[in-house]
């Protein structure tokens, strides 16, 4: 609901911080920080406007295109939002005249909204576009609710959401069901495993899937496992297709839990592990916070212990220390934020490029260690993103035809 407020104000942290405030998850450090911005002149416009976002008030898509052509002409603006040029050149303060026009636009808009609370009820919440590229990434899309499809033994697809439960049966002995973002397989046919189904998640999406033994996988964004609906006596095994998931796995000793992905075989017994395999990275990265599990690549089999990963690069297994084990799985967490607490630069990349599925190129590899201390709102445009973070480090982010190029 927080789109249009994206669009009107250059300072995107603002409203980052405002959100947080709003829904009580804000922390000291960025308490000080919103205190310091709302001293700052425009502020109280933009937190009027923002409070009067928050009385959802109802617009037609007329009365929306009218309140808008009536902003633009309040301020001698053009019909083209200018918010792409956020991340286009390099971010700096505003000088005082740029930060009345757009206290001024803040004002304007919410005397609009104000004048309409009285007459309608909820607030349309779709956003405006921005400038149309030749080949669009389509960056200023917002996410929307976690969906995922399954592909049925006869390929068939079912498309599953966090918002609506399923409950299917096909063949004749197997039920379907997704509960509020949880799949489960329900088999009649105990002790024989059969045909295998595969679950991927769309980009900004992340779904979990209760496996026939009670074990959970959650899949991250553009992720892919095939798994089938009763496993065979003695045997547990899964497949890592594509993307990033963490299994928490039930202990079971006479029958071994088994992770295939691409080049390497995870074997387990009972643990919490994460498994990072996305297709045309060229590196699979296993890291165990609970339990033990032993990776085989190639003729190589390393045993894990909590707080160790693996390395598959070039066909050459590696161990290390995980140097945060927090930050392993913080991603099942929370749906709708991301978490950056003196993350590199190559981390925050390697994460939006997963979420929004959105390639980057980094034309100085010296920026990758430029480290980053926020907390961004998922749900917001990737646009937004770049915006956020392009306040917070000292590179540029620019739209590139088919990817995002930082300088």
């Amino acid at each position: 609901m927080y789109d249009s407020l994206y669009l009107c104000f250059e300072n995107d942290r603002l409203v980052d911080l405002l959100i947080l405030y709003k829904e009580g998850l804000i922390n000291g450090e960025e308490q000080g920080e919103l205190e310091y911005l709302l001293q700052q002149p425009g502020a109280e416009e933009a937190y009027a406007l923002f409070n009067t976002w928050e009385e959802e008030v109802d617009l037609t898509a007329e009365e929306e295109e009218q309140l808008l052509q009536q902003l633009h002409h309040r301020l001698g603006l053009t019909n083209t939002p200018v918010a792409i040029e956020a991340y286009e050149t390099p971010v700096k303060k505003l000088p005082p005249d740029d930060w009345v026009k757009y206290a001024s636009a803040a004002a304007v808009l919410a005397a609009v909204v104000i004048g309409l609370v009285f007459l309608k009820s909820t607030f349309n919440k779709q956003p405006v576009a921005v400038v149309v590229q030749q080949q669009p990434l389509h960056i200023n899309e917002q996410p929307g609710l976690n969906t995922a499809v399954l592909t049925l033994l006869d390929g068939k697809q079912l498309v599953m959401s966090a918002d609506r439960d399923v409950v299917v049966t096909i063949g004749g002995n197997t039920r379907v069901i997704s509960d509020h973002g949880v799949l489960s397989l329900q088999s009649s046919v105990a002790g024989k495993a059969g045909g295998k189904f595969v679950l991927t998640t769309r980009r900004a999406s992340t779904y979990s899937v209760q496996l026939p033994d009670g074990s959970m996988v959650r899949l991250n964004a553009n992720s892919s496992i095939r798994f089938p609906a009763a496993f065979a006596s003695g045997s547990r095994e899964v497949e890592m297709l594509n993307g990033e998931a963490f299994f928490t796995v039930q202990t079971n000793a006479t029958a071994p839990f088994t992770v295939k992905s691409m080049e390497q075989t995870i074997t387990v017994l009972g643990t919490a592990f994460n498994v990072q395999a996305f297709a045309g990275s060229g590196k699979i990265v296993t890291a165990l916070l609970q339990g033990k599990i032993a990776v085989a690549a190639g003729k190589n089999t390393l045993q894990l212990q909590p707080g160790q990963q693996t390395l598959l690069l070039n066909k050459e297994l590696t161990v290390q220390n995980i140097a945060d084990t927090s930050a392993v799985n913080q991603w099942t967490k929370d749906d709708d934020w991301f978490e950056f607490n003196n993350t590199p630069l190559s981390t925050v990349i390697t994460q939006l490029e997963n979420w929004y599925g959105v390639p980057f190129e980094v034309l100085d590899n010296n920026h990758l260690a430029i480290r980053v201390n926020a907390r961004l709102y998922k749900r917001k445009s990737l646009q937004g993103i770049l915006a956020s973070l392009g306040q917070l480090v000292t590179v540029r982010f620019i739209q590139n035809k088919d990817k995002i190029v930082i300088k």
